[in-house]
């Protein structure tokens, strides 16, 4: 998650708050571990990509740190449609060219969030 996340920051997790939106920063679990990524899409919702960019219900992702996006090989490939399920969201990480994310392995189901992360320390807030 860097650039957001550095190596060294403290960090909370708050089991909690489970109304998850755009640009949170969450934990989930991942086959036998955990990643940290950033909520690009919510239940419902509709992802496209095309030219490079990812459109969100028709809407350009427009999240300053996830402006630049690189696709690799993996489930979602340019000129690709995915409308997520009910329980379902899209994790993106914000070093996007070298992101294992949703884009790599598709969406993530909402029991799989582990929770929120808030930064403790340094000058990048949640």
């Amino acid at each position: 998650m860097e650039p957001t996340i550095m190596a060294g920051q403290s960090l909370a997790l708050n089991k909690f708050d489970t109304d998850y939106q755009h640009g949170d920063v969450v934990i989930f679990k991942y086959k036998t571990g955990t990643l940290v990524k950033r909520v690009a899409a919510l239940p419902g919702e509709t992802i496209e990509v095309k030219e490079g960019s990812i459109f969100i219900n028709d809407q350009k992702l427009t999240t300053p740190s996830i402006l630049k996006v690189h696709f690799q090989s993996g489930s979602l490939q340019s000129s690709t449609t995915l409308t997520l399920g009910a329980s379902e969201y899209f994790m993106i990480g914000d070093n996007t060219v070298q992101s294992f994310d949703s884009r790599n392995f598709g969406p993530i189901k909402f029991d799989a969030i582990l929770g929120k992360i808030r930064i403790l320390n340094g000058d990048k807030s949640d």
